[in-house]
């Protein structure tokens, strides 16, 4: 008998030992462990680059939007103002690729692939 008058222990290596099953939640979250982080399904090839700091870049360079519309393969582009970034999508990651190096190269812009597709 464990504590709190429960039968068996939580079973985490580590965990405070009050003995209830699955973990009490209580005594600062020993028992129930660290939340694990919630993984994302690769499907296929990145095809979205993102460009941090937006306005900055924006502000030096001019319509950095228009810009990436005139590129070949462009398929949509969406503006996140709470991270300051945009975030632009192709139709491959060829168009892509070609797009980010272009930008890289002509205008500086740090620009990388996205860690995901942007979903539209």
């Amino acid at each position: 008998q464990g504590g709190f008058g429960m039968q068996g222990g939580c079973g985490m290596q580590g965990g405070c030992g009050c003995g209830m099953q699955g973990g009490c939640g209580m005594h600062g979250g020993c028992c129930m462990g660290a939340p694990q982080k919630r993984m994302r399904p690769m499907t296929g090839d990145i095809d979205t680059l993102t460009v941090l700091h937006f306005k900055e870049k924006e502000s030096m360079h001019g319509n950095l939007q228009q810009w990436f519309v005139n590129r070949p393969g462009y398929y949509a582009l969406q503006i996140n103002e709470n991270i300051d970034a945009m975030f632009v999508k192709f139709a491959s990651r060829m168009h892509a690729e070609q797009a980010m190096n272009e930008a890289n190269a002509e205008l500086q812009l740090g620009v990388e692939f996205s860690r995901r597709n942007l979903d539209l």
